[in-house]
């Protein structure tokens, strides 16, 4: 099927709210997860995530969990305010999937500066290093249904504090006979 473009339907400035996501506290779901490498070769779980409610409402955020050492803490975290309490492979994309797509929590978002390659500054909005935080009702939901509560159980005024999300510890996997240096 063909995908039929306007030229003259164009808004200036190629169309589209391009005014980034409030900074706060905004409920959110993940709708879309996927691995990937950056050009350097880093693994990382890139999510795609929805504001649910406040002025942001419509809104999507990209954010990239990257897969390292360094980073399964943050990974760990976000899980967690998901209502996830296992253990888990997260260079597995089905393991990813299973924990993050579908799921609700609330996003501390937060504002980025960048220079465009015009030399225009901009201001881009992503989620917090610890920006993941249970949604009021929905952990325990996310984690026994596999998916939030729904839009009658997502209200959070963005002024009231999320409860914290239980600590993580990242596992090591077991070491199988295959891996033995000898």
């Amino acid at each position: 099927m063909a995908k039929m473009v306007d030229p003259n339907a164009v808004s200036e400035g190629g169309g589209g709210d391009w005014t980034p996501v409030p900074i706060g506290r905004w409920p959110m779901r993940v709708e879309e997860g996927k691995h990937d490498y950056t050009k350097g070769g880093s693994a990382y779980y890139e999510l795609t995530c929805r504001v649910l409610e406040g002025p942001g409402k419509g809104k999507k955020l990209y954010e990239k969990l990257f897969i390292s050492d360094r980073a399964l803490e943050r990974i760990g975290m976000a899980a967690a305010s998901l209502g996830h309490t296992d253990a888990f492979d997260c260079e597995d994309a089905l393991s990813m999937q299973q924990i993050f797509v579908g799921k609700a929590f609330t996003g501390s978002v937060v504002h980025e500066p960048w220079t465009g390659n015009d030399g225009k500054e901009r201001v881009s909005a992503r989620l917090h290093y610890e920006g993941f935080a249970p949604l009021e009702g929905a952990a325990q939901q996310n984690h026994a249904n596999g998916g939030p509560t729904g839009p009658g159980g997502m209200s959070m005024p963005p002024q009231r504090a999320p409860a914290q999300a239980p600590a993580y510890t990242p596992v090591e996997p077991p070491v199988e006979e295959d891996d033995l240096p000898f």
